[in-house]
């Protein structure tokens, strides 16, 4: 990138200022998350932190990562993860199942991802105009680092930075944004075409969203592309060599989508494009109406910072209505709204609305790259203070908001602390001839709990905060379920399914001891025991007990 002799004097003061707003940004994400090393871990995190490091300690781990490669994520899914499946073996070699090092990975990998969506910014703001030569100005300087600043501080990111599983969504924005930060850099060198592509199969390996580079790569080099102008015949030869250039990387990343689609094939075969446990939406008018209600996604969240959320989304408002005369500010608006559609479009073809009480934000976490780009394309040297200004307010206002989403987090995960407490109490004070059922939150609030962790929940509680490696003893006297769980263990708990669970011979057939988490305790109410029989006298006594002992759960149960 080549600046000219006026842009090369305006940028030295411009960097400056451009670090400190990197390091203010900084500075916020670091209060935001100032909990997030204390963290344990929720649902999906619980299998991983419960066998993982066991797996590792017998020497096996990697092979289980290995087989992975030409495996579904697990029998019956349809999802293909390698990649992010390697990341947390590293993990569960080097921390073992110390819950609250595993974060340091997603932090780490979230920070690089604000990184990559700065220099992506910088890529976009310095794109040629007329018969210019690519050019970093002051106004490019400074939207980079502010866009830096808005994705670090995006209020949806805690599901991202502090549940382990967001993982996924984190490696496969971090390939997509590397591939295409790299591909219009491939005028320069054909290693940038490769680095493209590597980084995109990374993606794929991560997870499916990762398709979304083959949409946002054509909007970006179409953006940037040089068009031959006739004015100038040195011009004329750049423009066509960056062209046949970017047109090898279009076609790579074409034949490499085409290769994952053929992968998935073979793994899942007609259920190729079964994504989240969905199919795509046939019909264009449910798509079209699908794809109106993705963009109130943000208003899920508001709750949690009422004040913050109103005070952001007018001042982005206000950010978006300014600045289109500017041509570069015009044309990189046109790229990151276009990429939040795409974004947002591809989501509506598996989710009829977007969440609002409960969790699902990690999957917009690629809106947020289109998101800081649009609102950091205000060219400030051009019109005056009052834009950094709004973009300094707004950037606080998003930390507020940010650090009250990262709060239920940490809320949830002292729950999950008295939780695990509570299950290996319950289990050392049962007798031998009894065996418990626990009914605990599927979600709080917006963070994932219990789901999924039915068996992983008396696992880690076994082996959590021990010395003796001593594992599973939990299992042996008690199992989790969920509320939408309850029919089906009204069916289970009369089929002698405990000896099964237990492994151990003197295990009673069924379930003898029935508890319920309060949540707003911390502890495990003992309620009793009722013969399941009839479903829906199951039902009412399992509602009545949550009501008197565990109230926080009865809407659950509803």
């Amino acid at each position: 990138m080549t600046a000219s002799p006026a842009a090369a004097r305006r940028v030295p003061g411009a960097r400056w200022r451009s670090v400190a707003v990197v390091v203010f940004a900084l500075l916020l994400f670091a209060w935001t998350h100032r909990h997030a090393l204390t963290l344990i871990g929720f649902a999906d995190d619980l299998a991983l932190l419960a066998q993982w490091p066991r797996l590792a300690a017998r020497g096996t781990l990697w092979q289980t990562v290995w087989a992975g490669i030409d495996q579904p994520l697990w029998a019956g899914s349809t999802m293909w993860r390698p990649w992010a499946q390697a990341s947390f073996a590293l993990d569960a070699t080097q921390w073992g199942a110390v819950a609250e090092r595993w974060h340091l990975t997603n932090l780490a990998l979230h920070v690089a991802n604000a990184v990559l969506v700065r220099l992506l910014a910088r890529e976009l703001g310095s794109m040629p105009e007329g018969r210019s030569e690519p050019t970093l100005s002051h106004d490019t300087e400074a939207a980079s680092a502010w866009a830096f600043a808005l994705f670090l501080l995006n209020p949806w990111a805690p599901e991202v930075t502090l549940w382990l599983v967001g993982r996924f969504d984190g490696w496969a924005t971090f390939g997509v944004l590397l591939s295409l930060w790299a591909a219009p850099r491939s005028r320069r060198s054909l290693g940038y075409v490769l680095l493209s592509l590597a980084a995109a199969a990374l993606a794929y390996a991560a997870k499916e969203s990762a398709l979304i580079v083959v949409v946002w790569l054509p909007i970006v080099l179409v953006a940037l592309v040089p068009w031959p102008w006739p004015w100038s015949r040195s011009w004329a030869s750049l423009a066509q060599s960056t062209q046949r250039r970017w047109a090898i990387v279009l076609l790579g990343h074409f034949a490499l989508a085409g290769i994952y689609l053929v992968w998935r094939a073979h793994l899942f075969g007609g259920a190729l494009a079964t994504v989240y446990g969905a199919t795509p939406a046939a019909s264009p008018v449910i798509l079209a109406q699908r794809f109106a209600a993705q963009f109130a996604f943000p208003v899920g969240l508001a709750p949690l910072a009422p004040v913050a959320a109103g005070f952001a989304a007018l001042i982005a408002l206000l950010l978006l209505a300014a600045g289109w005369r500017d041509a570069r500010s015009r044309r990189v608006r046109f790229v990151a709204l276009a990429m939040i559609v795409a974004a947002l479009g591809a989501l509506a073809l598996y989710h009829a609305e977007p969440p609002t009480g409960g969790d699902g934000y990690r999957l917009y976490y690629l809106t947020a790259v289109g998101a800081a780009l649009a609102l950091s394309a205000t060219p400030s040297a051009a019109r005056g203070r009052w834009p950094t200004v709004a973009l300094l307010a707004l950037v606080v206002a998003c930390a507020q908001w940010q650090s009250r989403t990262a709060r239920e987090w940490t809320q949830a995960s002292a729950s999950m602390d008295a939780a695990l407490r509570g299950l290996r109490s319950v289990a050392a004070s049962l007798p031998a001839t009894d065996y418990a059922l626990v009914l605990m939150p599927d979600r709080l609030g917006h963070v994932p709990f219990a789901r999924n962790a039915q068996g992983a929940l008396p696992d880690f509680a076994g082996q959590w905060r021990t010395t003796e490696g001593a594992s599973g003893w939990p299992r042996s006297r008690l199992i989790v379920f969920t509320p939408p769980q309850l029919a089906e263990w009204q069916r289970l708990a009369n089929e002698g399914v405990v000896p099964r669970l237990a492994e151990r011979e003197d295990a009673p057939e069924n379930p003898t001891r029935y508890y319920c988490f309060d949540e707003r305790s911390g502890a495990l109410r003992d309620v009793g025991y009722w013969t399941p029989t009839d479903p829906l006298v199951w039902t009412a006594r399992w509602r009545h007990a949550v009501a008197a002992q565990c109230p926080a759960l009865r809407g659950a149960l509803a």
